[in-house]
Formats: structure tokens, sequence, C-alpha cells
């Protein structure tokens, strides 16, 4: 069935965010504050699309301030970026205290194809104990996650990840990046959000996996613009575990090849 897409009126989203630029020569600063309402009896949907079960529907009131620092170290072929984001509120009655930092490291040669390697390490707090007042898993509110996952296989909740990536522009107009990437919950006793695994014993571990990625992206008209990318996932201990007693045979390794098209009339 095809439908319109409708409003939430469920949720109410609030925010501000700033730039300061005055030392963008050393730092650039980005301070943010984000604020999500939530009246749990009007809730039909999650944020992923599926219907609202009884436990998702809950008043909740979430608070994020998140500060992010980046730059350039000059002429050195340094940049770098670090972010922190605290959460606070009220999440269906209980205690919402969770929280999120990020690292990223680059370095760019001195080299016509412009090659630049780059390091990251990203953790999103989880829930340590399901029985218990206070919620720890951070709420990953909206947005975009392919970056964390080619695959889309993570979520900005509940993780932890550490990457290598690199990337060239052999031609003015291809540029391929390629990378890998390995990921672990930060709480074993939280849910894997993406295809809702969680073993609140803690005893499947914390290994999610790892995953070997790698994009060209290059125009084919000026019109016409594409994306070809294949990702290889190699499922953990944590995934192998908790896959088998939901569904036998599905925690396995697993292919995804994608192309993008983008088409532009003017």
């Amino acid at each position: 069935m095809e439908q319109a897409d409708i409003a939430n009126e469920a949720q109410r989203f609030y925010g501000a965010a700033f730039d300061i630029r005055k030392w963008s020569n050393v730092v650039t600063l980005q301070p943010y504050y984000y604020l999500l309402q939530q009246n749990g009896s009007k809730l039909k949907y999650t944020s992923t699309g599926a219907p609202a079960t009884a436990a998702d529907k809950k008043d909740r009131n979430i608070n994020t301030g998140g500060l992010r620092a980046y730059g350039i170290v000059s002429n050195t072929g340094i940049d770098w970026d670090l972010s922190y984001i605290k959460q606070w509120g009220d999440d269906g009655g209980q205690v919402h205290d969770a929280y999120d930092y990020d690292v990223e490291a680059g370095y760019t040669f001195a080299h016509a194809w412009k090659p630049r390697v780059m390091a990251y390490r990203g953790y999103a707090s989880g829930d340590k104990n399901p029985n218990d007042s206070t919620s720890q898993r951070f709420e990953r509110l909206f947005g975009f996650f392919r970056p964390l996952s080619h695959s889309n296989l993570i979520v900005m909740e509940n993780f932890q990840a550490n990457k290598l990536r690199g990337e060239f522009n052999p031609t003015v107009s291809l540029k391929v990046d390629f990378g890998y990437s390995w990921y672990k919950l930060a709480s074993a006793t939280d849910r894997w959000t993406v295809p809702n695994l969680r073993d609140t014993t803690g005893k499947s571990g914390k290994d999610i996996g790892q995953e070997i990625d790698v994009r060209a992206q290059f125009p084919v008209t000026k019109y016409l613009s594409m994306v070809i990318g294949y990702s290889y996932f190699m499922a953990g201990d944590f995934a192998k575990a908790t896959s088998q007693k939901v569904t036998p045979g599905r925690g396995e390794d697993s292919h995804l090849v994608w192309i993008d098209a983008t088409v532009v009339a003017f």
C-alpha cells in the first residue's frame, strides 16, 4: 500500500546551533542544544517507521547538549575533528543519562591525487540494566547514519567503533574511498539496534563484527552522476550468538553492493 507521509503528532523537536569562527585559523567551535518531547499516548510509529509497541508508547523529555571542535593544522596536511554530547531528562519515568563522543584525525599527502588517510573512534553509551530506574542508552534523535556503516548496520546508539579510512582522486571527476571498521556494543546488556537483538545477561559479549567497504563516485554526464559501492560485513560473536537464537542461520557474513544515481534537470 502506498500513502503520503503524515506528520508525527506525538513528537516535538526543538534546537539551536551556533558557529564560533573567531579562532577559525586554529579551531572552529559548534555548540548546540536540542530538546525532544514525546507524547506516548499519541505515538503510532517509531523513528524507524515500525508500528509503535506498548514499550515505545511512553512520555519522554530528552535534552541534548553538545560541542564540536574541528580544524586544520596549518601547512602540515593534518586535520582533526572532536565532539562530545551529553543527554539528560526523563525517558518514560526513567532518569535519562547518556553520552557520546567522536574523535577523528586525518592527513592529506602533497600529491596530485590528494590521497588522505584518517582514523576514527566513536562511542555512544548503552543501557546497563533494563530493570533499574536509569536509562543510559544514547538517543540518536534523527539523521543519516551511513557514515557509521555503509551497510546501514550501525546507528548512533549503544555502539563503539574504530575506523581506518583512505580516499584519493585519481582524476578530477573520480573520487574513490575505502575503509575498515570494527564495531562493538558499548553495553553488552543493551540491544544492537538495527536488527533489534539483545542479550540482557551480557553473556553473548560485545563484538558485533567488522566491515570492509569501497566506494567510487563519478559523473556520467553533466546531468547524471553515479555512486557504486561494495561492503563486506564479517559477523562477530554477539551477532552470531543472538541471531541464532532469533533466526537460525541469520548471524552470518554478508555482502552488499549498491548503485546510486543522481539526475538533475538543469
